[in-house]
């Protein structure tokens, strides 16, 4: 047999040793630097519960992938552009629902709080008491539809929380909008916040995804695989083990008093006092 025949001969029959639904091609997926625990590079390496779920998600439905690490502005610009197959964490709003690929169920729920200085007396605060405020929030984030799509909220923008966070605690605003699990992770490798603000109100729980290009030419098919692949982890239970994973990894680092456990499928609008300023 010739060198050429025996060749196509064993490409035949790696295909064939392929797991159904195997796809040849390798999937990009852009992972965002700098939001841990669901995306973040800790030790050189990125790490989170995002980079968990989708990693086994494409495993399960047997297609090769991989993560190219970045900003979040930048992972989001270049899958609008159809230069990267897929982002996350993404939070699904009107602004931005035709510029990409949703799949059909959330990864999971989060929700944004509202902090202020410690010393404030406000409590139970949402978006639409924002309005004429001076807010600092980070460059291409998505906060939900409630504060996303309120105008008449004054932002201040900068590249990551914490920046946002030193913007409220030199007075430059009022207040500021983050994850509470995120802050907390800041906390510990920025000290010096520590009791140096509070929440003061929260925005609408909403759901977080992976978006796909429409002009990458594997955005739709990557975007097929990825539903079957979360259909099969929810359905054998390793999602919920994922999850339950994390909450275990990080239960150590968060006080009794954390007004917000992480993935809570249901979450109160009271704000609490906050791990940051626990009594």
């Amino acid at each position: 047999m010739g060198m050429g025949k025996a060749m196509k001969r064993l490409a035949a029959i790696l295909v064939l040793a392929l797991p159904r639904g195997a796809w040849a091609e390798t999937v990009v997926i852009g992972a965002e630097d700098d939001w841990y625990p669901y995306s973040g590079l800790v030790d050189k390496k990125v790490q989170g519960i995002t980079i968990d779920l989708v990693r086994a998600a494409f495993e399960a439905a047997g297609v090769d992938m991989r993560y190219e690490i970045m900003p979040y502005a930048r992972c989001m610009a270049l899958t609008k552009a159809g230069q990267l197959t897929g982002c996350f964490d993404t939070l699904r709003h009107p602004g931005i629902e035709h510029d990409y690929l949703w799949h059909e169920q959330p990864m999971f729920a989060v929700q944004y709080q509202i902090y202020a200085r410690t010393g404030s007396d406000e409590r139970g605060l949402r978006p639409k008491d924002l309005e004429g405020q001076n807010v600092a929030v980070t460059r291409s984030y998505e906060y939900g539809p409630e504060f996303d799509t309120n105008q008449k909220i004054v932002r201040l923008f900068s590249r990551n929380d914490e920046s946002n966070f030193r913007m409220l605690l030199a007075g430059r605003v009022r207040y500021t909008v983050a994850m509470e699990w995120n802050t907390l992770e800041l906390i510990k490798r920025r000290p010096e916040f520590e009791g140096q603000f509070q929440i003061v109100g929260a925005v609408a729980e909403s759901g977080v995804y992976t978006v796909f290009s429409k002009y990458h030419p594997q955005g739709p098919k990557a975007m097929k695989h990825f539903n079957e692949g979360m259909a099969k982890l929810r359905k054998s239970g390793r999602y919920q083990a994922i999850l339950d994973d994390w909450r275990a990894r990080l239960a150590g680092d968060v006080p009794a008093c954390a007004s917000n456990p992480m993935l809570r499928p249901v979450l109160s609008d009271e704000a609490k006092t906050p791990a940051t300023h626990c009594p």
